[in-house]
Order: C-alpha cells, then sequence, then structure tokens
C-alpha cells in the first residue's frame, strides 16, 4: 500500500495490525513508522486517508525519519490504554490511546531489535528483542508489590514472536506468550504447506517462553511457522539462508 502517496511501497509494507479497543481505529506498524485510519469517518480499513502518527527519529545527515515497525501491541495503562510500537532498531514506543496525537515516549530498549510484545497484568508488557530473553517494562512508571509484580508476570494475550536471528543459518530463537496453561504445538511448515518440524507439542504453563529452530537439515527459503493453541492459531514467516 502507497499510504502516503509518495509512490514508495516500502511506506505501506505492513508488518502488524491491531484495532483500538472501542474499534474507532486501525494502527499498522510499517516499513515507515505507525499509521492510523479513523474507522468513524467511513472509511473501511484500506480506502481513504491515513494518518502518520510516529515515532520520529533523527539520524544524522538522514534527518527524521520514522523506524520500521515490527510489531503493535495494547497495554492498560489507569483508565486509557497505551498503544505500544517495537521497532527494528530503535526498541519501543507507546503512545497514549485515542490520543495518539501526544507526543510519543520511548520506554525501553532504544537500540534494540524489538521481536515480539506481550502486555501483562497491571500495566506493563514484555518486550522480546534479538539480544535474549523477554523484560517487562513498565508503562506506568510505579512500582509494585511483591503481589502485584506476581501477578504482573502473566501475559494477557497469546503473542507470536518473530524469529531472530531472520534471515538466519542455521539456528534461529522464536518466542511466544500465553496467558494461561494449556495443549500448544508450534509448528514449521515450507513453501508447499508441509509441516517440516515440530517444535512444542505438549502442555505448557502460562508466561513467555523461548524455544530453538534447528534448520541444518533444510534448504534455503521462506518459512511458516505457527502457534496452535485451544483458543486459535497465530502464524509468522522465517527465512532460512544458507
Amino acid at each position: 500500500l502507497d499510504l502516503d502517496g509518495s509512490g514508495d511501497d516500502f511506506a505501506g509494507h505492513i508488518f502488524d495490525l491491531e484495532f483500538s479497543t472501542d474499534a474507532d481505529f486501525l494502527f499498522v506498524g510499517t516499513g515507515k513508522g505507525v499509521w492510523r485510519a479513523d474507522l468513524t469517518l467511513g472509511q473501511t480499513a484500506f480506502t481513504g486517508s491515513w494518518t502518520p502518527i510516529g515515532p520520529w527519529i533523527t539520524l544524522g545527515g538522514a534527518g527524521v525519519v520514522s523506524p520500521e515497525i515490527r510489531t503493535l501491541a495494547f497495554a492498560e495503562d489507569g483508565a486509557d490504554d497505551d498503544l505500544v510500537a517495537g521497532s527494528w532498531g530503535f526498541g519501543a514506543f507507546a503512545w497514549d490511546v485515542p490520543n495518539t496525537s501526544s507526543v510519543v515516549s520511548e520506554i525501553a530498549l532504544k537500540e534494540d531489535h524489538v521481536t515480539f510484545l506481550a502486555p501483562s497484568t497491571g500495566g506493563d508488557v514484555f518486550v522480546g528483542t534479538n539480544l535474549g530473553s523477554p523484560e517487562v517494562v513498565s508503562l506506568s512508571g510505579t512500582t509494585s508489590t511483591a503481589a502485584e509484580a506476581e501477578e504482573a508476570a502473566l501475559p494477557t494475550g497469546y503473542a507470536l514472536g518473530q524469529n531472530y536471528p531472520n534471515p538466519f543459518n542455521p539456528t534461529s530463537t522464536i518466542g511466544f506468550a500465553l496467558p494461561a496453561s494449556g495443549q500448544v504445538r508450534l509448528s514449521v511448515y515450507d513453501a508447499l504447506g508441509r509441516e517440516v518440524a515440530v517444535l512444542v507439542d505438549a502442555r505448557m504453563e502460562a508466561g513467555v517462553h523461548e524455544v530453538q529452530f534447528e534448520a541444518g537439515d533444510l534448504p534455503s527459503g521462506t518459512y511458516l511457522y505457527r502457534l496452535q493453541t485451544v483458543d486459535g492459531a497465530i502464524a509468522r514467516t522465517l527465512i532460512l539462508m544458507k
């Protein structure tokens, strides 16, 4: 999609999308930041005008740019929800919703590649990066009690992170979040839809998990990996490059 009318299709390369909790807005994470469509104006998801809402980064001679946004999520923060965006190379950002015209705040991991976001109870969010285990980041800035910290350790929804590194050869890490214990199957499929690997097929506890994908016996190409739970499925793609 050429969201900004520039003729640059990469501006509309969509990595993730989220509807606001009242379904009035659609937010998309693209190759050039986060864009918003106001659905109360009679727009459908992919018609009408789009509004860029940032984030804005100053990069020396390149001037002010919007980074590539790989993942989006909504997290509770008091009376309102925060829109959280994970960028590729610039960490995580947050906006107050619906006031997304307000100044965006950089909340964490300012030089990291964010691979997934998983909101937790208590106004925190798990931020997974290419550097290792996810970190719990507070959006409210308050200090949690021991009981609150224990409660906040559980995600509020399912999430499947982008594998890292990607492209990779031959090993990559995949993170995912579970809001409740249950049966989980994480499988990898080739371009013909054939299951080529099963990374998880077991009952797992609620929380954030990571598994290793060893693809030494597979040829180069694009593969799909799929997280199946009792409540549905989430899928992403990965690239094996030998």
